[in-house]
């Protein structure tokens, strides 16, 4: 036949690729070499970049969330959130890296979000941080002033209430006393009437006959002491009207005096407050980026792999070329014809 075939007798091995790797040490050598001095003069290269942290803890009313949690991470994730003077306190990044590296993350069963920054400054990337919270504050004022406001008109109607409340009170306790006052004086009269009666019958001789004007007197007499009576006992009734009328007045205006002291305290930090940091912005002194060593790393290694590709198409080709000494790496081959 006219036609060449190739058979290949053998495979490489491992003291093939060996004995190809130290033909090509120096090649390897100076490129993993180099990929490290690129490596190091990049990583000088890069600014360096601070890292702020905080966990914002969200407004709430009465104790209440103003937002879902939730919501308010996503809304730090926007870029459209973040107000030109947020931008400028960041140093002048774009509102699309904010939100892209602010990090709002809220772990389950959380109460706070988790933010962080990035800059080639620590001060400016906390200042941003601080920015971030005043923007939250900002796009949260009209809803937290309108909850306030509700929350002030309760209170201060209670107070009202309050205020009527004190007022009948007094007025009804007056009010009762003047009756007491008033038959305590009936009493007295009515029992002066009597005793001045009761002295009179009883130096008066009785004759016989009795006269009319005797039976008027005993009539009289017996009217007085049935007014007596009569007047001690609504006396004792209108006294303990006005006991249970101090006792449970007193009642209403301890327990609207509670609802009052719960009111106030309701809209005053910790219960209402705005949007704040748990704790104080974390600002590191030191670079986190870059990352120096893995950088120099990752260069070595991509310096050596090149370093292998050169030396793979270098031998291929002189194995092309027919160069026997590199047959033994690409394959042992015999020509038939």
């Amino acid at each position: 036949m006219n036609e060449e075939s190739y058979k290949i007798e053998g495979e490489t091995s491992l003291v093939d690729i060996l004995y190809f790797l130290a033909k090509g040490w120096k090649t390897l050598a100076i490129t993993t070499i180099l990929g490290g001095l690129i490596g190091v003069g990049l990583s000088y290269f890069l600014p360096e970049k601070y890292l702020a942290s905080a966990s914002i803890l969200p407004a709430k009313v009465a104790g209440a969330p103003l937002e879902d949690i939730n919501l308010v991470a996503q809304k730090l994730r926007s870029p459209s959130f973040y107000s030109a003077k947020t931008r400028e306190t960041c140093g002048g990044i774009g509102e699309d890296y904010i939100a892209k590296t602010i990090g709002a993350n809220v772990d389950r069963k959380s109460t706070s979000i988790s933010v962080s920054i990035k800059s080639e400054d620590p001060k400016i990337a906390a200042s941003c941080l601080h920015a971030v919270l005043l923007n939250v504050n900002a796009s949260q004022s009209t809803s937290m002033a309108l909850r306030l406001e509700d929350l002030k008109r309760d209170l201060q109607s209670s107070k009202k209430r309050l205020k009527l409340h004190e007022l009948r009170r007094k007025k009804d306790i007056k009010t009762t006393r003047d009756r007491i006052d008033l038959a305590k004086l009936d009493l007295e009269n009515n029992k002066a009437t009597v005793t001045h009666l009761e002295s009179f019958l009883t130096r008066k001789e009785v004759s016989e006959v009795v006269s009319l004007e005797s039976l008027l007197l005993l009539t009289s007499f017996s009217m007085k002491r049935s007014d007596n009576e009569r007047l001690m006992i609504a006396i004792r009734e209108l006294e303990n009207k006005l006991q249970t009328l101090i006792d449970d007045q007193e009642d209403k205006s301890l327990s609207l005096r509670a609802l009052i002291d719960k009111q106030e305290r309701v809209i005053q930090p910790p219960v209402t407050q705005k949007a704040q940091f748990i704790a104080p912005v974390f600002s590191g002194e030191r670079a986190v980026e870059p990352k120096r060593t893995l950088i120099v790393a990752v260069a070595l290694v991509l310096g050596s792999m090149f370093g292998f590709i050169v030396i793979v198409t270098r031998r291929f080709i002189r194995y092309s070329e027919g160069n026997s000494d590199d047959r033994n790496f690409f394959g042992n081959h015999h020509l038939h014809k």
